[in-house]
């Protein structure tokens, strides 16, 4: 369930390589998921880092990812909460040690619209 991490490096090292136009250069992130146990949510959720930079060493943006299946549309639906205020500072590092995760429901952070929901 998306449990890694992922980086643009490659993608970023062959833009300048196959001469692309610098305006459409790709900018490189680093993504980590780790699915997490925060129950609020339910039984599958992933918490996500991303970070900016080169190298990506600035945090740019921290989610929960929740999944969840719509039987009558049969699909795996997965929800997007942002973090509110300072929260996001409280759980840096997560994926290496969620407990702090446990204490996060659903009305303690932003769902992202319906629109920005992965079907």
């Amino acid at each position: 369930m998306w449990d890694g991490a992922f980086d643009t490096a490659n993608q970023v090292n062959f833009q300048e390589r196959f001469n692309q136009p610098e305006e459409g250069w790709v900018a490189r992130h680093h993504k980590i998921f780790k699915r997490v146990d925060v129950p609020a949510f339910g039984n599958y959720v992933a918490y996500f880092e991303q970070y900016a930079g080169d190298p990506p060493d600035v945090l740019v943006r921290q989610r929960l990812y929740v999944h969840s299946v719509d039987v009558d549309a049969q699909q795996v639906i997965t929800q997007i909460y942002a973090f509110r205020g300072d929260d996001a500072d409280k759980v840096v590092g997560a994926h290496e040690d969620p407990v702090a995760l446990a204490q996060f429901a659903p009305g303690m952070m932003d769902k992202l619209p319906d629109g920005c929901a992965i079907r």
